[in-house]
């Protein structure tokens, strides 16, 4: 099933990153960790969905998406840098195997940190008791997305690691294996997001620790 809706809001929260607001549709639902097919309604576009993770809380009346516009590659992403408040979109139903399955080490790669945010902000707006770490890589400071409402979540370790310009507040460099390795709980679920290169590495890291696939939260 597909959802005609139109932008509530549309703003810019960090370099290139716009939040979308849009009026959830009754009925509509979804575990914290699923994403949508989005399509805009312009020509051109109509037949070129994407994929994105929902980050508003489920008790939200709107549904809430965070989407970074990638100019130099001409496609939808860019597109959305265009787009104004009332614009019209096809939202799909939700979709997805990302699931909390617990605490444990959530990894994030620039926009990985969706799936993450939207079921850390679950567990925070339940009340639910939050022991553990994220370690939140990205290019620069201004590629990071609610680094205050993760550091003010109680019990998650973050650590923003910041390949370039990284600041006082951040580490210096890349999600590389020593890091991994010094954060990596001995049990519980290990976390994993971000562009298919950075999975690809991580994953060869974790297999490399004697991590098993069982224990990873991977989409596909």
């Amino acid at each position: 099933m597909s959802y005609e809706l139109h932008l509530a809001k549309i703003d810019l929260v960090a370099r290139r990153v716009h939040r979308l607001r849009m009026r959830r549709p009754s009925g509509f639902t979804y575990v914290p960790g699923q994403a949508v097919d989005i399509t805009l309604a312009r020509d051109g576009w109509r037949d070129e969905p994407r994929p994105f993770t929902i980050v508003s809380l489920l008790e939200d009346p709107d549904l809430e998406f965070l989407i970074k516009a990638y100019p130099d590659h001409g496609g939808v992403t860019e597109q959305i840098a265009h787009l104004s408040d009332g614009a019209s979109v096809t939202v799909s139903d939700p979709w997805g195997a990302l699931r909390d399955r617990g605490d444990g080490l959530f990894l994030a790669g620039g926009m990985g940190i969706t799936p993450w945010l939207a079921i850390l902000r679950a567990r925070a707006a339940a009340g639910m008791p939050v022991q553990s770490t994220l370690l939140y890589a990205v290019e620069a400071q201004a590629d990071l997305l609610a680094i205050e409402e993760l550091r003010a979540m109680v019990g998650l370790t973050l650590v923003a690691v910041v390949a370039e310009d990284p600041g006082p507040d951040h580490r210096h460099g890349r999600l590389d294996r020593a890091l991994i390795q010094k954060h990596l709980p001995e049990a519980g679920p290990v976390y994993l997001c971000g562009p298919p290169p950075m999975e690809e590495a991580v994953t060869e890291v974790l297999r490399d620790l004697d991590v098993g696939d069982d224990r990873v939260v991977v989409e596909g």
